[in-house]
């Protein structure tokens, strides 16, 4: 009954989760109920008409999720007449000043060591010379030791929070298309047939077909300028992307793709080389998805036309591998309306 509640939400959002965050929900549910003494099905019903008495402002507002486990959690216990124990305030009150409790428990506990180290020179009768040598010495160990314990201490305290999902075991709409893409440096035959391969390994642990895979490539630094047009290596590089789309032609059509840069003069190092290296192939990559064509891609091998439909890009290292079903899951992760980003209206940062 919980559940046929809760699937009346404005949004429908609660209905196309994932298994784990549903269930997460109504544990939301039950544990208020439990300490409000009201039935689950009464508080349900209250996390709903939340959510649509904010139906007419963010798709994030109208969703039952934001008064059950996100910021609106607050005005769903204001109005159940909900009261948190002091220890639910004060964990309240250090997650919301993470870097605060973090940085000053650090701090305190190196001060301790710090000072119990210079109580025990002078205890000894050190001179200040001594003194001074003793603190120098302590300083490094003293910031190590109570980094370790602090580290100890949240791992044993906090347990980890999964991310809200959606539920795209059937496949990723289309509305989520999603490039996967490997940022790489074309150094020599082999390293571009191991970047194919791969490549067509993340495809296969990842068939999807609505998901894309791309390599963005520069040539290594050089002192003297060579196009793409005269390199052997971009001419390795391009026929592998197509032998690829060749092969897995049937299950996806042109699912790889190639954007290789020409690289620019660097008048302080004296160089040609790619501007900005890794940062900057993944900045002139979201201009090419945003509809600009004025980008460094000297080469762009696959489908064009797929560009400007492409919601998300996932990044990986080359020598990173991405789980089977992982790009699935990860993109289940972002089109969540609590993992959105939003914008302030007043400063126009993601608030």
């Amino acid at each position: 009954r919980v559940e046929q509640v809760l699937c009346g939400e404005p949004t429908g959002i609660y209905a196309r989760m994932d298994r784990e965050t549903r269930d997460s929900y109504r544990k939301v549910v039950e544990n208020l109920a439990r300490a409000t003494d009201r039935s689950e099905q009464e508080l349900a019903r209250e996390a709903v008409s939340l959510a649509s008495e904010s139906h007419a402002r963010t798709e994030r507002a109208a969703h039952v999720g934001y008064y059950l486990v996100d910021t609106g959690r607050a005005q769903l216990e204001a109005r159940l007449g909900y009261h948190p124990t002091w220890r639910e305030r004060l964990r309240r009150w250090v997650f919301r000043h993470p870097t605060l409790v973090y940085l000053g428990s650090t701090a305190l506990i190196s001060l301790v060591i710090f000072l119990g180290g210079i109580r025990y020179a002078m205890n000894t009768g050190a001179t200040l010379g001594q003194w001074i040598g003793a603190g120098l010495l302590l300083l490094i160990p003293a910031m190590t030791v109570s980094i370790s314990l602090v580290n100890w201490i949240v791992t044993r305290s906090v347990s980890p929070r999964v991310l809200p999902k959606m539920n795209f075991t059937d496949g990723i709409p289309a509305e989520y298309r999603t490039m996967v893409v490997v940022p790489a440096m074309l150094t020599s035959a082999a390293e571009i047939e191991s970047l194919v391969q791969q490549l067509e390994m993340h495809y296969l642990r990842n068939q999807d077909p609505h998901l894309y895979f791309a390599l963005l490539t520069d040539l290594p630094d050089a002192s003297q300028l060579r196009t793409s047009g005269e390199h052997p290596l971009v001419e390795q590089v391009k026929s592998g992307i197509r032998r690829l789309n060749e092969k897995y032609h049937r299950e996806t059509p042109s699912p790889f793709y190639l954007f290789h840069r020409d690289p620019k003069w660097n008048p302080r190092e004296e160089r040609w080389m790619g501007w900005e290296r890794k940062r900057g192939k993944l900045h002139e990559l979201n201009l090419l998805l945003r509809g600009n064509g004025d980008t460094a891609f000297s080469v762009q091998t696959g489908n064009l036309e797929v560009l400007r439909e492409i919601k998300y890009v996932i990044t990986l290292d080359a020598d990173t591998i991405l789980p089977r079903e992982g790009a699935q899951r990860l993109v289940a992760t972002l089109a969540h309306p609590l993992n959105h980003a939003e914008f302030d209206p007043r400063s126009g940062g993601v608030a």
